[in-house]
């Protein structure tokens, strides 16, 4: 059995991890330096940043996914595929962060067209580096390079002020350097973003498994791309777009192969993977992560005869700004968090698609409401349809791990968005 410091080793490892790969995938910089000091122990506060970049929730998320699956003499085999899949994701976050503001532009906001811009060429930049194999020079990268430095990362995130404390700690004891040297760095770690995917798939290209996780990866960078197009889509297709904007595919599909390695059971799961049973399971899985990461875990298991109450919350609304603000200041803090957080920092939420500002106020609950009814009755029907399909890929494989693997997965995110995503109980990087 795994043991219950499980979680700790893999911080550790994954903090290891990182700081190794500073000087394979980042450029010397004054911020590979702030960096590489912010991960060690050389900076008191230490752990407070790894939890401040994600990597403390994201060492959690994985123990508590594999615990008791490995036997211990088999966790050694196991962490060095989990520092590769951890440091690609905290290099994501990121990316991921360049979304923060792009879903509706606020008149204050002087960089919306630049990141939007960004985003879209990073994401065109990292689809051709996965199927080419390789980051190549292109115009695009150029361009990044250039829109990137006019961007604050610190202010790209889900907590700007913690962000700039720890940079300021590093600059007490290092005054050659000056914060905005430390804050516009995007283009260094965009580019360790693109070599740390490219080096992932790398890592796991002989598994059975290899050509969903390309396909899926690549795809997570299209689909981010069509919604940033703002092509008018029902509520059936933004689920399709949304569920690929999302690395759960691609993160499950990693751990599935290299755990079927460790464990000798690639037999049973190439089976599965030509059955199109994986896939399906995996497609499901996404998409009820997608759904409780934009409504809540409270909203997504509730049932449509409770939602006019939820929304009593807009009675005699008078004008969307007023929607927002009763929203964002509802006293059902844990009931809206995902749609308060979303709300708050701009970003994509499937939850209020068509709920615009300047839209007739008196059709806001009802767009709302629609929007409930489906996304909760999908969640609801996707799940059960999921346990079914566990239930046939255990007898299939001759082993629970996949099924165990999968539930795990469902039922912390389940309880992570179920919590206020102010605290680090309810977020990843915060």
């Amino acid at each position: 059995m795994v043991s219950t410091g499980l979680a700790n080793t893999i911080a550790q490892h994954t903090a290891m991890g990182l700081r190794h790969t500073l000087s394979d995938y980042m450029t010397d910089s004054n911020y590979r330096k702030y960096l590489n000091w912010a991960l060690s122990e050389e900076n008191p506060q230490y752990l407070n940043f790894h939890k401040l970049i994600g990597l403390s929730q994201l060492s959690n998320m994985t123990a508590n996914l594999v615990e008791g699956i490995l036997e211990e003499d088999q966790v050694e085999q196991f962490l060095p595929y989990v520092v590769d899949m951890n440091v690609y994701q905290l290099y994501e976050v990121v990316s991921d962060n360049i979304a923060i503001g792009l879903a509706e532009q606020k008149y204050d906001d002087k960089t919306f067209m630049s990141r939007r811009h960004l985003l879209y060429l990073f994401n065109l930049t990292m689809v051709d580096a996965l199927e080419h194999q390789q980051l190549r020079p292109t115009p695009s990268v150029d361009n990044i390079q250039w829109l990137a430095q006019h961007i604050s990362a610190f202010e790209q995130s889900l907590n700007y002020q913690a962000h700039k404390k720890m940079a300021t700690a590093y600059i007490k004891v290092n005054s050659e350097f000056t914060l905005d040297a430390l804050e516009y760095h995007l283009c260094h770690e965009l580019e360790a973003n693109i070599l740390s995917a490219l080096h992932l798939y790398q890592s796991v290209q002989h598994h059975p498994t290899h050509a969903i996780f390309l396909e899926t990866l690549i795809e997570r960078y299209r689909a981010t791309n069509l919604l940033l197009a703002e092509i008018p889509v029902n509520l059936e297709d933004l689920s399709k777009i949304g569920t690929n904007t999302i690395l759960v595919v691609p993160t499950l599909v990693f751990y599935i192969g290299v755990l079927a390695e460790i464990k000798n059971l690639n037999a049973g799961l190439t089976e599965t993977i030509d059955s199109g049973m994986l896939y399906e399971a995996l497609e499901q899985t996404a998409l009820l992560i997608r759904i409780i990461n934009d409504l809540g875990t409270d909203i997504a298991m509730s049932k449509p005869e409770v939602h006019p109450a939820i929304l009593e919350v807009l009675t005699d609304l008078h004008s969307t700004d007023e929607f927002v603000s009763r929203i964002t200041q509802s006293k059902q803090m844990n009931v809206f968090t995902r749609i308060q957080k979303d709300l708050i920092y701009g970003e994509f939420n499937i939850a209020l698609h068509d709920v615009h500002r300047g839209a007739n106020p008196s059709a806001i609950t009802d767009t709302l409401k629609r929007n409930f009814d489906f996304f909760t009755a999908k969640y609801q029907y996707t799940r059960a349809n999921l346990v079914a399909n566990l239930a046939e890929i255990t007898d299939t494989v001759g082993d629970p791990f996949i099924e165990q693997l999968i539930m795990r997965f469902v039922i912390f995110h389940e309880h992570l968005y179920s919590n206020d995503f102010r605290s680090s109980k309810g977020e990843y990087a915060i």
